[in-house]
């Protein structure tokens, strides 16, 4: 915390900066692993708290939206191992891995399984590469990537729907 960044040359305070990006990940992760498991148990319950974000916003002095939204964060990264050990690892930063669970979350829920698997594998190897705002546009296609036939279905079908909704609001 001390540390005298000024004297750093400019290419080690680089590094730095990119070593402690990844040790923030993995601090988050942390943070969130241990929220998942207190919602997994129910603290709000125990505490008479009316839900586990408002438990947490008192707890860490924070907005309930902030704690609503880091419990979501932590529920979702509880049921996609990949992710969370990505972020774990410090591979993918908290934005990062927002962007995969809700790319994850758009997909079809009778999708296969192995299929999930490699939409969120994909996602994250795209993620050394893209930052959360190119990342969630690949996250909206990630389905053609890994089925294209079930894409092209799935597209048809939301078409069809549109011109359900819309004509119905014509008559």
């Amino acid at each position: 915390a001390d540390a005298p960044v000024w004297s750093m040359p400019a290419d080690e305070a680089a590094a730095t900066l990119a070593e402690l990006g990844r040790l923030e990940a993995q601090v988050v992760e942390l943070r969130l692993r241990t929220l998942a498991r207190l919602d997994r148990d129910e603290v709000a319950a125990a505490t008479a708290a009316p839900s586990t974000a408002a438990w947490y916003a008192a707890e860490a002095h924070t907005v309930l939206r902030a704690a609503h939204r880091d419990v979501r964060l932590a529920r979702g990264l509880d049921e996609h191992e990949l992710t969370r050990e990505a972020l774990a690892a410090g591979r993918v930063h908290v934005e990062q891995a927002q962007v995969v669970l809700a790319a994850m979350a758009a997909l079809p829920p009778n999708l296969d399984p192995d299929l999930r698997d490699r939409a969120e594998r994909h996602l994250l190897g795209e993620a050394e590469h893209h930052d959360p705002k190119a990342l969630r546009i690949l996250g909206r296609r990630i389905l053609e990537v890994v089925a294209p036939d079930l894409a092209d279905a799935q597209e048809a079908a939301l078409l069809e729907k549109e011109e359900r909704d819309a004509a119905a609001g014509t008559q």
